[in-house]
């Protein structure tokens, strides 16, 4: 009973059990993020010890039994603070989805030389260099006008805008 929190108290066997099992996909996702994307979540060492752990692991008993580890260690963290996190990252979540769209239409702005736009962009990220932002915004205009099926510069324009939004959120 002392591996149980106050909360289980109340619930069925059943429903604990769901729980667990819960807690243990959730390490799974943690598992396969990225070191980068891992070192961007604040948790707990001994939880991000385990997961880089596991990471380490093959395929066998010894992963499994290290999820489950990883499993009971957050059920003393702030599960939903890293779903939140791990949903960032996630490129299927309805989070991503509405960063990459809001991504998509200031880009958009930029490539229509909208001023609101622009200026908004430099008001948030005082760091940016504006001449080479203003360079990747003229190479991708020239391959929107010119209908080139390569769009290099314009894929390269959304990946230095992301970059932004993960130093400061747009």
């Amino acid at each position: 009973m002392s591996d149980h929190t106050q909360d289980d108290l109340g619930k069925s066997k059943s429903q604990v059990k769901r729980d667990m099992i819960a807690l243990r996909r959730l390490g799974e996702r943690l598992i396969e993020l990225s070191f980068e994307q891992l070192n961007t979540l604040s948790m707990d060492d001994q939880l991000k010890e385990a997961v880089i752990e596991a990471k380490q692991m093959s395929r066998g008993r010894a992963r499994k039994r290290q999820i489950q580890y990883i499993g009971k260690l957050m059920r003393s963290v702030d599960v939903d603070t890293i779903k939140t996190a791990i949903e960032k990252f996630d490129s299927s979540s309805r989070l991503h989805a509405q960063q990459f769209h809001k991504l998509e239409r200031i880009r958009t702005g930029l490539m229509q030389d909208d001023s609101e736009t622009i200026d908004e962009l430099f008001a948030q990220h005082t760091s940016i260099d504006r001449q080479h932002l203003h360079q990747m915004i003229r190479k991708a205009q020239k391959e929107r006008d010119a209908d080139l099926s390569d769009s290099t510069h314009y894929r390269k324009l959304i990946r230095y805008l992301r970059s932004l939004q993960e130093e400061v959120p747009f």
